[in-house]
């Protein structure tokens, strides 16, 4: 939890994506699977030619 934060503060801003995104079982998306794409997020420095690009 980020200090200082609530879950629900934040909630608002991804209820328009599940909530077009179908009903019940029929749903994609649901908040574990968000959790674990979000996981997958990182930044990594590539060096070509010399630049770092990040």
């Amino acid at each position: 939890m980020i200090e200082g934060c609530r879950v629900d503060d934040h909630t608002h801003v991804l209820a328009p994506l599940f909530a077009a995104d179908g009903a019940c079982g029929d749903r994609r998306w649901t908040w574990a699977g968000v959790l674990e794409r979000l996981k997958g997020i990182h930044r990594q420095t590539v060096t070509m030619h010399g630049n770092a690009l990040t």
